[in-house]
Formats: C-alpha cells, sequence, structure tokens
C-alpha cells in the first residue's frame, strides 16, 4: 500500500498522493478504520481481503465520538 506509520501516533498511516499535493490517511482504533484520500476504494479492496468489513460509509458523519463534516472547499471540521 505504500503507507507509513506516523511518528506522532501508531495507528495513524500517512502516504504521499500519487499527484504529490496532498497526503491520503489511515487511520485506525480497536475495529473501526477511516480513510482519508481522493480514492478510498483502492486502500478498501486490500483491507478487505484480509479482514471482514461490515460497513462502508462514504462520508461518515460520525467517527470515534466525533462529529465530522466536509465543508464546501473540502476540508473536514472534527468536532466533539
Amino acid at each position: 500500500m505504500g503507507v507509513k506509520v506516523s511518528r506522532a501516533y501508531r495507528d495513524l498511516w500517512i502516504k504521499l498522493s500519487a499527484d504529490g499535493k496532498s497526503y491520503e490517511y489511515i487511520a485506525s482504533h480497536v475495529d473501526d478504520v477511516i480513510i482519508v484520500c481522493k480514492d478510498p476504494d483502492q486502500y478498501i479492496e486490500i483491507i478487505k481481503k484480509n479482514f471482514p468489513i461490515r460497513k462502508i460509509e462514504k462520508n461518515p458523519a460520525y467517527y470515534l465520538g466525533n462529529d465530522l463534516e466536509v465543508r464546501k472547499d473540502r476540508t473536514i471540521k472534527v468536532s466533539m
């Protein structure tokens, strides 16, 4: 997958995007995973090969006790 573990948090993986203009992120906590990138399906397919997946949400509004809001400028607001 080409991702590297974050130095700050071992359950966060980071990869420079193919165009070199942004980063792709995969974070996990116990049995929850969130993927933030332009094409999350590429990672979901790899994960599916090794782990059962029950529910996939393309734009989750909630993750680990935090509300998520995708803004018009494509940034994500995280609030508790």
